[in-house]
């Protein structure tokens, strides 16, 4: 089973955003809540593979929607697993963008890349 990791951006992010999925106010209670983000994102994500930026970056590139609330960019590392690096709160535009990128699914289907 792939882990997920949350980098130290992503947890900033969390607290600096007031449209979030946990309403989180402190970067120790981000900390907390990753577990229930990390369930989040491996039962009820759905995955897209970014291939253009894939290969700009030299690793698979992905993007998640979590209930057409939330954006999470994501990277497969070698070593760790998938990092999620950044999110932003969903908009109808994202829309547009997802229809020219590949469509994974669920997390599961992470494993083959």
């Amino acid at each position: 089973m792939t882990d997920i990791y949350f980098s130290k951006h992503m947890s900033n992010r969390e607290v600096e955003l007031e449209e979030w999925l946990f309403n989180i106010t402190s970067w120790d209670e981000s900390i907390e809540k990753n577990d229930l983000l990390e369930f989040k994102l491996r039962n009820r994500g759905v995955w897209y593979r970014d291939e253009e930026r894939s290969e700009e970056l030299g690793s698979d590139y992905f993007l998640c929607i979590i209930n057409k609330l939330s954006t999470y960019c994501a990277v497969l590392d070698e070593e760790k697993g998938v990092v999620i690096t950044t999110y932003w709160p969903y908009k109808k535009s994202d829309h547009k963008k997802l229809d020219s990128l590949e469509y994974v699914g669920c997390f599961s289907n992470l494993e083959k890349f």
